[in-house]
């Protein structure tokens, strides 16, 4: 039965993470100068891409657009351009910093993400925690905004923070002291702030090629109650070798989810913690041999910390399927197996994996099948093994 539900559970997953193809209505340039009204599969891309997937019709067959064949592509309010520039991809991570002031570029094909688009452009590229952005006037080509961080004499950390001077030289103006530019942070915020308020002077029309809409509810908290069907056993490794299994027990479990909504691929996927609740409790007499009976009881409360990620597939605006993965941190609650004739035993439990598949309706009420993996409550001693396994069906409410 056990394998009956982690193999639904596991099919449905795969169901709701690759059921869901949308292809929305865009175009792309090729190679030719052409532009070509395609409909192209929007995955609102968090890390620049550097191939997507397109169709010249609804219903024909699915291409691969690529940087040796595309030109430019666009879809919904994102647009993407090539181009062959001069990339620092130096990291910007403390542990991992080097002593020079000086960007190293290296020569790169890639797609940039244009953010603003006008008189001033602004691009944007974004791979794995580096993030880099570049410029391009009426006067000259696409460029870097150097920003690099590194490590001085004796290890301090200081910043090259040429993409000001860059600005400066490229903007200089009446309307813009040099002051204005020591303010300018190397953030999408306020690049994307000062290229808006360039393209805007004197009457000139600006383009900003809008990344997303004003994003909502980005972090939820809700409600979760719902029961646990749980089974445990113990198998002693000593000589005797004996089993004891406890059978299944319906407990009670309550939660509250944290969920917070990442902003790409169309706010698909999420992060979760849910601290909750459960307990599990059973008394069994075994019979190892004739005259040799034993009543066993076994008392188990935790509050979990289910730390996860979900992904949503969306049936319509008001309702989608959901699938989750977690890793389960658990601490005990007065929990420990009473034996009749022997010494008692503290429950020290491991932590394990949780999967589970759901519904969501309104982003209100959800619904979830959840199966967590076997457990080990005994996990400090070597002279007993133990699998504590559990089906949940928990349901939710949204009440933040």
């Amino acid at each position: 039965m056990r394998n009956l539900i982690f193999c639904s559970i596991a099919l449905l997953l795969n169901s709701i993470m690759y059921s869901q193809i949308k292809f929305e209505k865009g175009y792309i340039v090729n190679n030719t100068n052409e532009k070509i009204t395609c409909w192209i599969k929007n995955v609102d891309w968090g890390n620049n891409p550097s191939e997507f997937q397109y169709k010249l019709t609804e219903n024909s067959n699915i291409e691969q657009g690529g940087l040796n064949q595309i030109k430019e592509f666009a879809v919904g309010t994102t647009k993407f351009v090539r181009a062959i520039v001069n990339i620092d991809k130096s990291s910007t991570n403390l542990n991992n910093l080097d002593a020079f002031e000086e960007p190293v570029f290296e020569e790169q094909k890639v797609f940039l993400k244009v953010l603003v688009e006008g008189e001033a452009t602004l691009y944007s590229y974004q791979k794995f925690g580096l993030s880099r952005y570049f410029y391009k006037t009426t006067s000259l080509p696409i460029t870097q905004l150097v920003y690099k961080v590194y490590r001085g004499k004796g290890g301090v950390i200081k910043y090259n923070m040429r993409f000001r001077s860059q600005l400066w030289e490229s903007f200089n103006s009446e309307k813009y002291k040099a002051n204005y530019f020591r303010s300018i942070d190397y953030k999408r915020r306020d690049l994307v702030r000062f290229f808006e308020n360039y393209n805007s002077k004197d009457g000139v029309t600006n383009t900003e090629v809008k990344s997303k809409q004003k994003r909502k509810d980005i972090f939820n908290i809700n409600l979760r109650v719902g029961i646990n069907s749980s089974s445990f056993e113990i198998e002693e490794l000593a000589a005797q070798q004996r089993n004891f299994e406890f059978g299944q027990k319906i407990g009670p479990r309550i939660g509250i989810e944290a969920e917070f909504i990442l902003p790409f691929n169309k706010e698909k996927w999420s992060l979760l913690l849910e601290p909750s609740y459960q307990s599990y409790s059973s008394s069994k007499t075994f019979t190892f041999s004739p005259g040799n009976t034993q009543t066993t009881e076994v008392t188990y409360n935790s509050i979990e910390f289910p730390l996860g990620v979900r992904y949503y597939s969306f049936l319509s605006p008001s309702s989608k399927l959901f699938a989750n993965v977690s890793y389960v941190f658990a601490t005990d609650l007065s929990s420990s197996i009473d034996f009749e004739l022997s010494d008692d035993i503290e429950i020290n439990s491991s932590n394990n994996l949780a999967f589970g598949v759901g519904f969501k309706f309104k982003n209100t009420y959800s619904i979830e099948a959840r199966y967590v993996l076997k457990r080990d409550l005994l996990n400090e001693l070597t002279l007993f093994d133990s699998d504590f396994e559990t089906f949940s069906l928990i349901l939710g409410y949204k009440i933040l």
